[in-house]
């Protein structure tokens, strides 16, 4: 009786021994022997790949057959390789569709300048197709990256549940370290997703200005959930919030970036740009609007307040069903914002240790508390 092993795409017949050594050390070998395969196609098939793009442009299909090819060789690597390098694989694959995704920016704003000094059809044909292209390419790339993590959660056996990874975790040492691992390009894989949701709602923003940004804050949300030590995706977050104008929000998420175990490297700039930008803003119109005795905070001018609490825009009613904090617009936490500003870049050039103990009081201070504090204070 033979013994049929499928590896891959392939089937190997072998004859049925006692010794199931043999077995396993022909498997190990057919297995390096694929992803030795795969690595050079993907190598090889990326390199063509870019000069094919240069000569022929994005749109021809012998392009897109062939970044499929190379996408497909990274998944196979993904899938079945020594999970101490799935970083490095994980951060190629989403470099491939990074290259793709700026080239498509700058086919589209080239075409875009020649569209505004020639008028012809034939011009805005090429501007569109360009459109179409970089949304169908979002697309499918969600798509792809959906299917991934179904296919690499059965495959390392990750439960969708975290609280479950502690109990695995905790049974053995090993298991624990190759656990995180998988941990961590799981939740890179979700922010990867919210990364293209994200830039094809700024593909729909020219021909419609309502935005969604529910699904790009869904799987920023579920990247939290699955790896809560990384300020990644809650620096992508605080990106979404400044898109609805919601400065308080993209406070909250920035300081939470900088705060966690694994702090975003660039959420520290963010954060220092966001403040920069409240302080030269103009708040004059709160002037006019609202009269906030700080003697009576609850009085009259907190009717006011509430009612503005009230008018919160449809993006900020998606991110709040999605989990976030309280994003209701007012203009009282812009003011809020405008007062964190002065406290933290002042203390950014005298003394260090302030401006830390600022980012942990706002880390630890939930947004339940400061609506209280600014309503009966």
């Amino acid at each position: 009786m033979d013994l049929q092993l499928p590896i891959g795409q392939v089937t190997y017949i072998l004859p049925m021994r006692e010794d199931c050594c043999i077995i396993r050390k022909f498997i190990k070998r057919v297995k390096f022997l694929t992803l030795k395969l795969s690595s050079y196609q993907v190598t090889d098939g990326e390199k063509q790949l870019w000069a094919l793009i240069h000569s022929k442009g994005l749109l021809h299909k012998e392009i897109q057959d062939l970044y499929r090819k190379v996408r497909t060789g990274y998944e196979i690597i993904i899938l079945n390789h020594e999970v101490v390098e799935l970083q490095d694989v994980e951060f190629c694959l989403w470099k491939l569709h990074y290259k793709h995704i700026d080239e498509y920016r700058r086919r589209i704003r080239q075409t875009g300048a020649k569209s505004e000094t020639n008028k012809s059809e034939t011009v805005q044909n090429n501007v569109d197709g360009h459109m179409e292209g970089f949304y169908s390419f979002l697309s499918e790339a969600i798509e792809f990256y959906k299917e991934l993590v179904a296919k690499f959660r059965r495959r390392y056996r990750l439960v969708r549940e975290p609280l479950l990874y502690e109990k695995v975790a905790s049974s053995c040492s090993v298991e624990a370290a190759r656990l995180h691992k998988c941990q961590f390009a799981c939740h890179r894989f979700f922010v990867c997703l919210g990364d293209l949701a994200r830039y094809r709602e700024l593909c729909k923003k020219s021909q419609t200005p309502n935005c969604r940004w529910s699904v790009s804050a869904t799987f920023y949300f579920e990247a939290t959930r699955i790896y809560p030590d990384s300020g990644n995706a809650q620096n992508q977050l605080a990106l979404l919030a400044t898109y609805v104008g919601d400065d308080f929000l993209a406070l909250y998420h920035c300081v939470r970036s900088l705060a966690l175990k694994e702090p975003f490297p660039d959420a520290w700039d963010n954060l220092m740009l966001l403040l920069e930008k409240n302080r030269s803003s103009d708040l004059h119109s709160l002037s006019s609007k609202v009269h906030f005795d700080f003697l009576k905070p609850h009085g009259e001018s907190f009717s006011e307040t509430k009612s503005e609490a009230n008018s919160v825009s449809s993006n900020n009613k998606e991110l709040e069903a999605t989990g976030s904090i309280f994003s209701g617009k007012t203009e009282l936490w812009s003011l809020l914002v405008r007062m964190t500003s002065f406290f933290l870049i002042k203390s950014r050039y005298s003394n260090a240790a302030d401006y830390t103990s600022i980012i942990k009081f706002y880390t630890n201070l939930n947004s339940d508390v400061l609506v209280w504090f600014f309503c009966f204070a």
